[in-house]
């Protein structure tokens, strides 16, 4: 839209940064990370986050074997609007560096999400990928969301047994007989209408 008086193009102000989701966080393990929303200046920490990733990581959270991100893709994944797409990291407290991303996109009617975690190759296994759908779900809640589902690939075992840790029911994927879909039951509908 352009300010005919100025000629200048007008632009909505960004969405507001979630900042009372930011958290402090122990690991089992002793290790301690950060967990926030997503901002869009970690779009510079993804190459690194995806060189620490395999092959078969990558393959399970994006459904190809890519190696690196279109840059396009990656300025998507980190500018978002935190209420239909929403993204939390967990950042190692030490050095700055990703280590997991969890993530919903939700449906246009909104109370349907989409939901997608990746944990780096060598963090796998900690705890880290478990807390951020925790903290995903919480968000969902907030945002009134009923259902959270997603397609997860028959072989990522460890994906499957953590959303069912996680209260997920898991059933076949009649669309894709390599996948499995996984759901979760947030609220009601009657319960998410203002």
């Amino acid at each position: 839209m352009t300010d005919s008086a100025e000629g200048e193009t007008w632009l909505p102000d960004p969405p507001s940064y979630p900042q009372e989701w930011m958290s402090n966080n122990v690991l089992p393990n002793g290790k301690h990370i950060v967990v926030r929303p997503i901002h869009p200046e970690d779009e510079q920490l993804y190459k690194c986050f995806m060189d620490k990733c395999t092959a078969e990581d990558i393959r399970h959270r994006f459904f190809d074997s890519m190696r690196d991100l279109p840059s396009e893709l990656v300025t998507q994944l980190t500018h978002i609007d935190y209420l239909h797409i929403m993204a939390f990291v967990a950042v190692n407290d030490e050095n700055g560096e990703l280590l997991a991303i969890s993530r919903f996109v939700a449906a246009p009617e909104g109370n349907r999400a989409e939901f997608s975690v990746i944990t780096r190759s060598d963090w796998q296994g900690q705890g880290v990928g478990f807390l951020l759908m925790q903290v995903l779900i919480k968000y969902a809640q907030a945002k009134n969301i009923c259902v959270m589902w997603g397609q997860i690939n028959s072989d990522n075992s460890q994906m499957v047994r953590m959303s069912r840790e996680l209260g997920f029911q898991i059933t076949t994927d009649h669309s894709d007989p390599c996948c499995v879909v996984a759901t979760l039951q947030l609220l009601s509908p009657a319960k998410s209408s203002p």
